[in-house]
């Protein structure tokens, strides 16, 4: 599904895009250097943290006929909304579920509990707040 909306939406061959990533090993540096050299014809507006959310949240909900043709659309959209190379390619490590960060998910924990101390802004804020509850309930169902 990935390899085909960032075809879609780079203009480069899904053939193409398995080979970068068998050279490479990580889609995420693919779509990278994908979105690096795609010239466009007007900036996209900046992706913010609560709409990346809510479109993780709907791809997530997505279900029934024609899903994964929405799922495919919905990442096509978010991957044309990143203004950056850089954005491309976490969003697909985000969407593959291999972030690479290096952090183990109570460090991760630990940050975000900081970060909702430290935000003024009430929405940012919640959000912070609903991403902590969402590691905590999925730490608690791993059986480690």
């Amino acid at each position: 599904m990935l390899v085909r909306a960032l075809a879609q939406t780079s203009g480069v061959s899904a053939q193409k895009i398995r080979s970068d990533m068998d050279e490479l090993g990580d889609l995420g540096k693919v779509a990278q250097n994908c979105r690096s050299s795609q010239q466009t014809l007007f900036k996209p507006k900046a992706l913010s943290i609560a709409s990346l959310y809510k479109s993780l949240q709907e791809i997530a909900k997505m279900s029934g006929a024609n899903a994964m043709s929405r799922k495919v659309d919905r990442v096509q959209a978010l991957l044309g909304a990143c203004t950056e190379p850089c954005e491309a390619k976490y969003l697909i490590r985000l969407l593959e579920g291999k972030l690479r960060i290096g952090l183990a998910e109570q460090s991760l924990l630990a940050a975000l509990a900081q970060a909702s101390v430290c935000c003024t802004c009430l929405c940012i804020r919640s959000l912070i707040i609903q991403i902590h509850m969402t590691i905590l309930a999925r730490l608690k169902q791993s059986p480690n």
